[in-house]
């Protein structure tokens, strides 16, 4: 693994600590401020709106000006600035929209980095390189999740938003610092207003259509699919903080060691083991995996008794989420030209953030009238429409 590639791994992961604590401890926070059950929902909604929205936005104009580097280190300063800011505030509605700002600047990180990795990496060993890259998400994920609870539980919810802030601080440093110009950088001509503006109207307003390459190896099914398997896993994931502490009775430290325990088995074992997967057995196997373990999972979730017997679910959950974000990842960069790798990330992304921001909104709705339980079971349901819709529609494209 060369230097470009280690700090690429190094800044993804403090991304994922710095943008994931946020979205699993706050819910709880406004909630113990006295928010309902939809308030609290919003706290994720609103930060997938934005990041629904500006993904794709953000992937258009890194293909446009190749500065990959500048989006990383961008990114991660401002999400940095709004944390800080979000760890004073106290009232539940504030927190909510400092949340969607959040979403709108740390939206810009995800299409960039996922290119660089198209880049760097040749077809055979793409996916081993993003188990590696997916691997760094997880580890991110545990490590703000049992961090977060550790400090929530003897210091303050507020201070683990601080120290989320101070890693992303430190991402950006690390990418100004050690990372190269690995990419193509497409034009040389300086960034400003009216060129932002120029590059984004020829994208979204074109003055002759071609046949987008979004229709080629049915990324359009694809996209659809990642959709509905996130407005069912973060219908549910909004509230599983506040599942497992108010109805199974888990304390905070044990809120985030249980996001934590799928989180390091997939950085550790699973996700570079699903990239292994990815080149050996194809990308669609795993992707039926991913959401045929999703729904599983979250009917496990609902029938748990208490809150260690959600232990178990987190495991299969490490497998199947590494599954589905490894197979998507590869899939998605076999059939999309290199030029165009960049938007359709921030396409597969803002498919995942909008499935975010409508599960938030409509997981926070049905639980409000008939219970958490009830909706787990009934956002149980959506995975296998999408594991049906693959079965039948998609096809491999690894190739031998």
């Amino acid at each position: 693994m060369n230097r470009d590639f280690a700090t690429i791994i190094t800044t993804n992961l403090l991304y994922s600590f710095a943008t994931f604590l946020p979205l699993l401890i706050l819910p709880l926070y406004v909630n113990r401020l006295g928010a309902n059950l939809f308030v609290t929902g919003l706290v994720i909604s609103f930060y997938y709106v934005t990041t629904t929205v500006f993904s794709v936005i953000w992937g258009v104009l890194s293909d446009a000006f190749g500065k990959r580097k500048i989006f990383l280190s961008s990114s991660l300063i401002g999400s940095a600035i709004v944390l800080f800011i979000t760890s004073i505030v106290r009232v539940p509605i504030i927190v909510v929209l400092l949340m969607a700002l959040l979403g709108f600047i740390a939206s810009a990180f995800r299409p960039a980095i996922l290119a660089l990795v198209g880049t760097v990496a040749s077809t055979e060993e793409r996916g081993k390189l993003f188990g590696f890259l997916t691997a760094s998400t997880s580890l991110g994920y545990a490590i703000g999740s049992f961090s977060g609870g550790f400090v929530a539980q003897y210091i303050s919810i507020q201070t683990s938003v601080v120290l989320a802030a101070i890693l992303a601080v430190a991402g950006a440093i690390i990418s100004l610092v050690f990372l190269r110009r690995v990419d193509r950088e497409i034009t040389n001509i300086p960034a400003n207003a009216r060129l932002v503006f120029s590059v984004l109207k020829r994208k979204f307003f074109p003055t002759n259509v071609s046949e987008s390459y979004v229709k080629h190896g049915n990324l359009h099914i694809l996209f659809s699919v990642t959709f509905i398997r996130y407005v069912s896993f973060w219908g549910i994931w909004t509230l599983f903080a506040v599942y497992v502490s108010t109805v199974l009775g888990a304390s905070d430290l044990w809120v985030g060691l249980l996001i934590a325990i799928s989180f390091v088995l997939a950085g550790a074992i699973f996700q570079p083991l699903a990239g292994k997967m990815c080149d050996k057995i194809g990308r669609k196997p795993l992707i039926l995996i991913g959401l045929a373990g999703t729904s599983v999972v979250e009917i496990f979730y609902a029938l748990s008794p208490n809150f260690l017997w959600i232990i178990p679910a987190q495991i299969l959950l490490a497998f199947t989420f590494s599954c589905l974000e490894n197979g998507n990842n590869c899939y998605v960069t076999d059939v999309t030209p290199e030029t165009q790798r960049a938007e359709a990330m921030g396409l597969l992304t803002t498919c995942i953030f909008g499935g975010g921001a409508v599960g938030g909104l409509l997981g926070g709705m049905i639980a409000q009238f008939v219970g958490m339980q009830v909706m787990f079971l009934l956002m149980a349901i959506l995975p296998i429409i999408g594991f049906i819709i693959v079965f039948i529609k998609i096809k491999e494209t690894l190739i031998r």
